[in-house]
């Protein structure tokens, strides 16, 4: 690096500085700062941890290592004197020549430390080993016994059929991966701990003599300042701990502040001289007793830091800490006015938003109780539950309010808009929209209601009123103390970045993102949008740090993020970095919680370079009682209990395996008004969790199953089969009802089932039952619906008192769906062994061979019901495929709108037998496509741009052309070339000069056309079309319309088939997206392109372009035979296999075209 400056430097004055070992800041940013200079971490905590017995070094030799903020200053200092003086100078800063420091002086700085603040293992403190320095070859040689000796007992142990020999050997594989880690860290650095050197450093010691004594003050780097065992006491150690380890406190003397421990050591002060000498505050830190303190005591530390933010249609709705606290305050009193008083309940049903949040942290403050429901709930259980509790009060969301009407009204409570300042409904609020705005300011005399830590904050139902209502109290204490809990096993950082997509009325989701915001004194971001590709977006936009979700939507996003990573081809070669790339880049934490997450997605997420944090616990205890701890976590764990919390295994069966329960601070008070059910549920002083596990040797939960009626699907929203039961009995059709949860075979999620016994068989009671079923779930929301029911004609298994014997009838369903499932089975093969091949469904033989082909499925499996999504799998290129199948069929083109609108397989056929019945054509609704007229000649501004641009092209990139003998002559055609800077499209208009007349560009709508002036340049100046690539269907096909008439009128479309800019340069994979044109256009030729040198002139993330040549280089046509063997045997749509032949060929070619420029330029 430091050849090349020389070479490259010109007359440049240059400074080259060259620091010795970087390690953690002496003062800034604050003492013990590390950043990623972490050079001496491994090793420090392996000996705190006991992971180090010896170590073969050299302890009388100097180890040179040097303050990150004493490199950065003198860098400073550096740059101004040589920029003075001119010339090139070289400077080494280190500090073992002024103030050596020995490795012995090291180890005993750190032993002393660790002897005095042990680390915990299993909650036990670790003894560290005094050194005795042995050679290299005897320290390897004691590995390699001891290695030897743990696999002798691993195979021996392999050999045991039994539950503790699994245990033991897990315990002495982790021991192995020790040991290797060790070894590895050992040879990284005996080199450093056995070659003896000094560096030269005069010019560094004259460089900071030059400084003024001001300069010197703020620019510090006079190493000779440094007291090297407090520095390792006091802020190395203690830096390691808090910044890589997440661990509070820990220094030799816990009360100094950082600025006061280095200011003790520039001055060599002992520890006993500080506390004689001065007195030095308590840092400053948080610790409330219930959540008003929490926001109150945060608005005042930090009140303009945002607390609350969620993106709107046209811009961020954000409150800072001291916004949020006065509106609170504000709609508080609003509240009052309207007469809640403390001890109130009100009911507050809305979906995410910053106003929930503020009008809880209102109603909370006059010490009402806040009942948050999901905004999916029906009116008739907003009212049941409003009753049920005798809320005085519903706060609800103007979208809540207007789709219940004027039903809420019956409830007898007051209602109250949220969006409005939780005006009373009906009343002039004086604000309108959804921002919540200042409502009159409150008098002086407003009191201030006692709130304790006992006094209920919530209640959380977790059973609706159906059956038997279970809300949960949960008190201001027991979320606090909950919170800081968590904060222990996963510690926030001050500059954490919180999203959440869980719904707030979900305990997980309030306490783990809102409370644990306010607690961090960090932002809370949230969005009401579940879509992967939604979320994210918003990551990337907020550089989100810690997410939170459950195991579901972990699910829905690992795919996303593996095609995104894939298609992006972001930063870096290696999956991590491009994952990374994806969620934004700032990823910390990903937590898992609100139900069991699989092990293929804790293995994927681990794939990607990242680790999801699962964590178990209940709504009744607010709700965390087990989580993984930061970089501690075990795949299918749920962790260890947080702090303050006890979980015992009640009744263990041979494999420790028994239910859960649990005790601890944030335990409900109770179910509200339901004495029995909380009696049944805490039994002295322990909560019975209703669930099965078993904990392992280092006090790790493992989740097997429940032991109550109860089924958690992976969206972490329990689904009560007693609720439903009640619900869904109510049908003179249904004799008898059951519900329960069967699993996937890959455990990914567990399906709800209904087994019903109708009252009659006939088909008559078979309809009822249909459109009772669907009735119902029209009034649910979607996690309650069922995946699959069944009609059985026996009665349903029974225990000895009556009731259904759920166990049995459970076995009893999943043997039945193995056994129609072999029938199914069975019955293919019969299929496939028969000649005939006679049409065994309801829907025409022709059509049902598209469809198998489409959805690569049996014909016998296809039905007029069958969704086009989920049972058949149609993505948009299949889709594209029916379009073709459907237009050829029919003779004329059908409309986007239209096409949308088909869901299942009757639609499409129903659509078919429609259009073909005499006097029924109109009910397609059928509309021509508008004609499009595209200009043959840019506008004169567009124009003389391109006028200017072939004038920089050729001055400044020396642009170079080839091939354009190969661009047809007033004929349509596609350019496909490789993408890798802004500047490719323009290098093509410029290569084809008057030809790029006729030439457009299709640019990504989400990008090219994000504002009125990017669209108008985008139009005007580059001829482009905007493409939906992430959008909805209908509007894909509208972009794909208007490309095809561009064509239709003799022009030329220019498309990037990577989808985006590379980011190293290299040709990324081709998206099979691009080709969509030629199932749906013109049987147009391709023409292959490279570009070279626009990635050196400008690269994605540069800002302005640097010179540099550029050369294109257009290839022969490549043209795709539609009419050809290319069809299927229905000759009108595209074999897929045969489509992605045919785009491998298309990437090869542009590659091929590459390396063709490549060849000429070294020739």
């Amino acid at each position: 690096a430091e050849q090349m400056v020389m070479e490259l430097r010109d007359e440049l004055a240059t400074a080259i500085v060259r620091p010795s070992i970087i390690e953690s800041s002496f003062e800034e940013p604050e003492p013990g700062w590390l950043g990623k200079f972490r050079m001496s971490e491994p090793l420090i905590v392996g000996f705190g941890k006991g992971r180090l017995p010896d170590f073969p070094a050299d302890p009388d030799i100097i180890l040179d290592i040097i303050p990150v903020d004493f490199v950065v200053n003198a860098m400073l200092a550096a740059a101004e004197a040589t920029a003075k003086r001119g010339g090139i100078e070289v400077y080494h800063v280190a500090t073992g020549t002024q103030n050596p420091l020995y490795f012995r002086g090291i180890f005993e700085a750190t032993h002393d430390y660790f002897v005095e603040n042990p680390m915990l293992e299993n909650g036990k403190p670790v003894t560290v080993p005094v050194w005795q320095y042995p050679s290299m070859e005897e320290f390897q040689r004691k590995l390699d016994s001891r290695m030897a000796l743990l696999d002798f007992t691993i195979q021996a142990l392999d050999k045991l059929p039994i539950r503790a020999a699994k245990r033991k050997r897990r315990q002495l594989s982790l021991k192995q991966s020790g040991i290797k880690a060790l070894l590895h860290y050992i040879r990284i650095y005996a080199p450093y701990t056995r070659t003896s050197f000094e560096f030269e450093t005069r010019k560094m010691q004259g460089l900071y003599e030059a400084l003024s004594p001001t300069e010197q003050q703020r620019f510090n780097f006079n190493v000779s300042q440094i007291h090297w065992r407090r520095y390792f006491q006091e802020i190395h150690i203690p830096g390691i701990k808090k910044h890589v380890l997440k661990i509070e406190g820990g220094t030799a003397n816990g009360s100094e502040t950082d600025g006061a421990r280095a200011s003790a050591i520039k001055q060599g002060r002992t520890g006993a001289q500080d506390e004689s000498e001065e007195s030095v505050a308590e840092p400053e830190r948080i610790n409330p007793e219930t959540i008003v303190d929490l926001i109150k005591t945060q608005a005042s530390r930090i009140p303009d830091r945002v607390a609350l933010q969620m993106a709107s249609e046209d811009a961020w709705e954000q409150y800072t800490y001291a916004e949020t606290y006065t509106l609170s305050r504000q709609v508080a009193w609003q509240l009052w006015q309207s007469g809640l008083r403390k001890g109130d309940r009100v009911v507050l049903v809305s979906e995410n938003q910053p106003g929930w949040c503020i009008a809880y942290l209102a109603a909370v403050q006059i010490g009402t109780a806040v009942v948050p429901l999901d905004a999916q709930t029906p009116t008739a259980e907003i009212l049941a539950i409003a009753e049920f509790t005798d809320a005085k009060s519903i706060l609800a969301s103007e979208s809540v309010l207007e789709k219940a009407g004027t039903a809420l009204s019956a409830a007898g409570s007051t209602l109250h808009n949220i969006n409005k300042n939780c005006a009373v409904v009906g009343e002039d609020s004086g604000s309108r929209g959804n921002r919540v705005t200042q409502p009159v300011q409150i008098p002086n005399d407003f009191p201030n209601v006692e709130i304790t830590p006992d006094t209920v904050a919530s209640i959380i139902f977790t059973m609706g009123t159906t059956v038997e209502a279970k809300g949960a109290m949960l008190t201001h204490g027991g979320f606090i103390s909950n919170v800081q809990a968590v904060a222990k096993a996963l510690p926030p950082t001050d500059t954490e970045r919180i999203l959440s997509a869980l719904p707030l009325y979900h305990a997980l989701s309030f306490s783990c993102s809102l409370l644990m915001a306010l607690y961090s004194g960090t932002t809370a971001t949230y969005v009401n949008a579940l879509r992967p590709t939604t979320l994210l977006k918003t990551m990337r936009a907020l550089k989100t740090t810690a997410f939170i979700g459950v195991p579901r939507l972990f699910q829905m996003l690992q795919g996303t993020i593996e095609r995104q990573a894939a298609r992006e081809g972001t930063q870096g070669t290696t999956l991590p970095e491009k994952v990374q790339a994806v969620m934004g880049g700032e990823i910390r934490v990903l937590v898992s919680g609100g139900a069991s997450l699989s092990d293929s997605v804790y293995d994927g997420f681990q794939k990607f370079g990242m680790v999801l944090y699962q964590g178990y616990g209940m709504t009744e205890t607010a709700p965390v009682l087990s989580v993984n701890p930061y970089l501690k976590s075990k795949r299918g764990s749920v962790g260890p209990a947080v702090e303050g919390v006890e979980l015992r295994i009640e009744n263990p069966d041979s494999d420790g395996i028994g239910e859960i329960i649990a005790k601890g601070p944030s335990t409900m008070k109770g179910y509200y008004q339901n004495p029995e059910a909380t009696t049944q549920a805490i039994r002295d002083g322990w909560l019975y969790t209703g669930d099965l596990g078993y904990i392992d040797d280092d006090g790790y939960l493992y989740l097997t199953g429940h032991c109550k009626n109860i089924i958690v699907p992976a969206s972490g929203k329990n689904v009560y089969p007693v609720e439903l039961e009640a619900l869904y009995r109510n049908s003179p059709a249904i004799a008898e009802i059951c519900v329960v949860g069967i699993p996937y075979e890959d455990g990914s999620d567990t399906a709800i089932h209904a087994v019903i016994v109708p009252k009659d068989l006939d088909e008559t009671t078979q309809t009822e039952i249909q459109e009772h079923l669907q009735a119902c779930a029209k009034a649910l929301p979607s996690y309650q619906q069922f995946h699959k029911h069944h009609l059985w004609k026996v009665a349903l298994p029974k225990t000895e008192d009556g009731s259904i014997d759920r166990v049995r009838l459970r076995q009893n369903l999943v043997a039945h769906i193995k056994e129609m499932a072999q029938v199914q089975a069975d019955a293919e093969k019969e299929i496939e062994n028969e000649a005939s091949g006679t049409p065994r469904t309801d829907v025409p033989e022709e059509i049902l061979s598209t469809f198998a082909r489409l959805a690569r499925m049996p014909a016998h499996q296809i039905h007029r019901d069958s969704r086009l999504d989920t049972d058949l799998g149609l993505d948009s290129l299949t889709r594209l495929d029916l379009l073709l199948v459907l237009e050829n069929r029919l003779g004329e083109t059908v409309p986007d709108a239209l096409l949308a609108n088909l869901e299942t397989v009757g639609d499409v056929v129903e659509l078919i037998e429609t259009f073909h019945t005499d006097g029924k054509r109109e009910k397609l609704a059928h509309t021509e496509t508008e004609k499009l007229e595209f200009r043959q000649v840019p506008y004169w501004y567009a124009r003389a741009f391109r006028s200017v641009i072939t004038n920089i092209y050729k001055r400044y990139f020396s642009l170079e052309c080839h091939g354009l003998e190969h661009i047809p002559h007033g004929k349509p055609y596609i350019i496909m070339p490789n993408h890798t800077s802004h500047l490719d499209t323009l290098t093509v208009i410029t290569a084809l000069g008057t030809k790029a007349y006729r030439l457009w560009t299709l640019a990504a709508r989400d990008y090219w056309f994000a504002t009125p002036l990017q669209g108008w340049f985008a139009r005007t100046c580059l001829n482009a079309l905007p493409i939906e690539r992430e959008g909805n269907f209908t509007e894909f096909l509208q972009d794909l319309r208007v490309a095809n008439e561009v064509m239709a009128q003799h022009n030329g479309l220019l498309i990037f088939p990577e989808g985006t800019r590379s980011l190293d340069g290299n040709l990324q994979p081709f998206q099979p997206g691009v080709l969509s044109l030629l199932i749906y256009g013109p049987n147009v030729p391709i023409i292959p392109a490279y570009i070279e040198g626009t990635y050196h002139a400008l690269p994605k993330g540069q800002n302005f372009p640097k010179k540099h040549p550029v050369r294109i280089i257009f290839g022969e046509p490549i043209t795709f035979p539609i009419d050809g063997n290319w069809n299927t045997q229905d000759g009108a749509s595209i074999d897929p296999d045969r489509y992605q032949e045919f785009l491998d060929l298309t990437q090869n070619r542009v590659a091929e075209l590459g390396e063709m420029l490549k060849r000429q330029q070294r020739a």
